[in-house]
Order: structure tokens, then sequence, then C-alpha cells
């Protein structure tokens, strides 16, 4: 069985929910993105650093992960959208990850239903990715179909874990 690690950041707690059943799961490792400079606290704040961070594809500065990425034969990305785009933190550890070819996979949390944008920003960037989910914020409209989507990648991972691909 491949060796993975599971990458993502969360500004809410939906992304890292997912992450944590993903991890738990396939019984592999996890790793939350920590930002230098915290977030505003205020949610309207968040949404206009957020969003524009997004829009702009400012690369922001992230604190070195704890987990090294050569160490693991696969790694599952994990981003809320932000304005129909990948988070700026995830985009910033995509950006120094030096084993880009290893980012197999992403899951998205989104509150207005914008993952297709989301991922296809992320396969333009990395088109190594092969599996994807989408899910809704758990608050939202969208959350119902989480727990079948969730389901359905960690076997779809599962699978391409056991395999030599």
């Amino acid at each position: 069985m491949k060796k993975a690690l599971v990458v993502y950041y969360s500004l809410d707690g939906n992304t890292k929910a997912a992450a944590e059943e993903i991890s738990e799961k396939l019984s592999c490792d996890s790793e939350e993105i920590r930002l230098v400079k915290p977030m505003p606290k205020s949610n309207f704040a968040r949404f206009i650093v957020g969003g524009g961070q997004a829009t702009l594809k400012k690369i922001v500065p992230i604190k070195p992960l704890e987990h090294t990425p050569k160490n693991y034969d696969c790694i599952v990305i994990g981003t809320p959208v932000w304005a129909g785009k990948p988070s700026s933190p995830i985009m910033s550890f995509i950006d120094g990850c030096s084993q880009k070819e290893k980012i197999i996979a992403a899951f998205s949390s989104s509150a207005g239903g914008d993952n297709g944008k989301c991922v296809a920003a992320l396969r333009k960037k990395l088109p190594s990715i092969v599996l994807d989910c989408a899910l809704g914020d758990r608050r939202g409209k969208y959350a119902d179909r989480n727990t079948e989507n969730i389901s359905s990648f960690i076997e779809a991972l599962r699978k391409f874990l056991n395999t030599d691909q």
C-alpha cells in the first residue's frame, strides 16, 4: 500500500473535518497548513481578505510542515473555496512543494457550490490530480451530499493507494 499524506487548510473547520475523516479511514498522516500571519477574526474581514487573496492569486507565507512530503508516495490536498478558487494558503503550499507530482487527489469545501471552478484551477496547476471530491459547507444547502461524496472519495483513494499506479 502506498503511503499517503493529507495536507489541508481550513478556516472554519469544514475542510479540517473532512481531512480528519479521510486520514482516519485511510490510516494515513495529515497536516493542517498554518499561516505565518493569521487571518482576521471577523467573518466579514476573512471574506474580504481571503477572497481578495484568492482572486489576486497571492502567495501567503505559511509555516513549514512537520511532515516531509518526500517521505510519502502520494499527497491529498484539501481546501476551502474562496471566490471560486483554491484558498491562498493551499496555493502557497503547492507553490513551495518540490513534490508536486505526488499530489494525486484534492477535496474542496464550498458554501456556494463552486467546487468545479476550484478543482479546474487545481488541475490546471497540478495535472497529477486523478481524484477529486466536492463538499458543501456543513451549514449550507449542499451539505446533504457530503456523506456520500466523501465516502466515495475515500473508497477511490483506498483503491488508488492499493495499486501500482
